[in-house]
This record gives C-alpha cells, structure tokens and sequence, in this order.
C-alpha cells in the first residue's frame, strides 16, 4: 500500500485473514491513519505481522496516542531507537522456533516486555533482548519485529520466517 496515493482504512483491511505491514527503514512508518486502519482490523479479529526497522522509534518520537498504541496493541515499551545486535535465534513454542539467522544490517529498536502482558518472546538477539514478540489478546494477534524483513539474508529463510509467522496465525 502507498499512502502517497491513498490511505488506508479498516474497510480496505477487512478482507484479509493477515494484514503483513513490512515498513523497511521508514522513520515515519505507522502514522495517525495508519493505526486507525489497523486498530479497526484488529479489533474484527485481524492477524497483523509488523516488522521494520525503526518502528517504535518512529511512535515513540509522536508521543501520546503513538506511544499508548504500541503499548496497548503490541504489548510492549520502547527502550532505544539501537539495538546494537543482528543474531537472531527464535524461541521453543513459537513463530520463531527452529530459525536462527544473523541481520545483514539496519538498526533494529531496542524493545521491553509489559510486564503481566499476553505477550511472548518470538525471537531473541545473541545477547538474550527480544528480537521478535508475539502477542495474542482478545480476537487478534500480533507478530512484531524491529527489523525489516530484506535484512533476513535468505530468501530460503525468509520463507521460513513467514511459514512460522503464517502458520502461529
């Protein structure tokens, strides 16, 4: 979706069993219209994959209703704009089980669980920071990553990455 042509709404989303939200480096990546569309979908029960360098940095630097959004959809808390880490190992039990790759750059955010939140750990980086949650709350869920899905270096594990992604939904 191009928000340079149109914006998105919940209506446009509605059809869809996942909503995949690849924002790249973007630093303005999930903005006002972008969250009302998605807080409609998941509302009706949607699964949202959000992966992007910059994400929550991006929300945190909007302040208020931003900042409540990733708290109260992601289940999260930003903590820096830098994570400094690029091995990625995904956790027993989850999306992420079985897949292990190193980033091939971009800055992911540093992230912090909720504490008492349906919230889990997906993946984590080498030095045991989240790298990847996932969240089931309601009748939605939410896989989040801090970095972009080109910063996977396979194709082969990318694919994987969106089969465990899918197949958790």
């Amino acid at each position: 979706w191009n928000n340079d042509f149109a914006t998105v709404s919940g209506d446009d989303l509605l059809g869809y069993e996942a909503v995949i939200w690849q924002t790249g480096d973007n630093m303005t990546a999930v903005d006002e219209d972008d969250r009302a569309a998605l807080d409609d979908y998941l509302a009706a029960g949607g699964n949202l994959f959000l992966a992007g360098d910059n994400i929550l940095q991006s929300l945190y630097n909007q302040g208020g209703g931003a900042r409540l959004w990733y708290q109260f959809k992601l289940r999260i808390n930003y903590s820096s704009g830098t994570s400094g880490q690029y091995d990625v190992v995904g956790m027993p039990g989850t999306a992420g089980e079985g897949l292990e790759f190193t980033l091939t750059g971009g800055d992911p955010d540093q992230l912090m669980l909720l504490n008492d939140q349906p919230v889990e750990v997906a993946f984590e980086f080498a030095g045991g920071e989240p790298a990847g949650t996932q969240t089931t709350y309601n009748d939605y869920q939410v896989m989040y990553l801090p970095f972009g899905l080109e910063k996977v270096p396979t194709s082969m594990e990318q694919t994987d990455l969106m089969i465990g992604v899918l197949d958790w939904f």
